[in-house]
């Protein structure tokens, strides 16, 4: 389904929103049970999720919201770019191309990666490669977070054990650039010296 331009709409809680406002419609990529309404007025982006429960003929879809006002997901980047937490993936729709159909891990390259190892923390600059796919591209954090805290744990001198958790966050760039900082929690220990390393 394309963009369209609506009036005014209650599905969002029943707010009241301006004018003018666009509608993106897609299929939940990691539920196919769920659809993704996405809607975004200037900088404002709301997306909503409409979930068929089994079992409940009362009310066949269920509805719920989310505002990134409120300090929750999504955000938007770089106007009409919409990234949502999918689990272990991030979701990187674009708003300005109508519908937002969903690609497989396409489009992203990595420019840079600056570690602070005291924190245990990563921050990951990511650019769209010159000729990205349209619409939707996922990028696999756990993918890029098992990639990294190996290296980070040598660069404290430890060895890495196990990746317990992590948490992703997302901050809007410029020109299709985003910053994604990884919270990491893990399990290593420290390296005991050999006998021939202390001569």
């Amino acid at each position: 389904m394309k963009a369209q331009q609506v009036r005014e709409t209650v599905l969002f809680g029943g707010l009241s929103l301006e004018v003018q406002l666009l509608i993106s419609v897609t299929q939940w990529p990691c539920d196919p049970d769920r659809v993704l309404v996405v809607s975004h007025c200037r900088l404002d982006v709301w997306h909503m999720t409409l979930e068929v429960v089994p079992g409940c003929w009362q009310h066949p879809l269920h509805a719920s919201y989310l505002c990134p006002l409120a300090g929750g997901w999504p955000r938007l980047l770089c106007r009409g770019k919409l990234l949502l937490p999918m689990g272990q993936e991030l979701l990187l729709l674009d708003l300005q191309g109508g519908a937002g159909e969903h690609k497989p891990k396409w489009g992203w390259s990595s420019i840079g990666v600056q570690q602070n190892v005291d924190l245990g923390a990563t921050l990951l600059s990511l650019s769209m490669v010159p000729h990205p796919p349209q619409h939707a591209t996922v990028l696999d954090v756990e993918v890029v977070a098992n990639a990294l805290v190996p290296q980070l744990c040598t660069d404290k001198g430890l060895v890495y054990r196990v990746l317990v958790d992590y948490e992703a966050y997302a901050a809007a760039g410029e020109e299709g650039q985003a910053t994604l900082m990884l919270a990491l929690l893990l399990q290593a220990f420290s390296r005991q010296k050999t006998p021939s390393e202390h001569y």
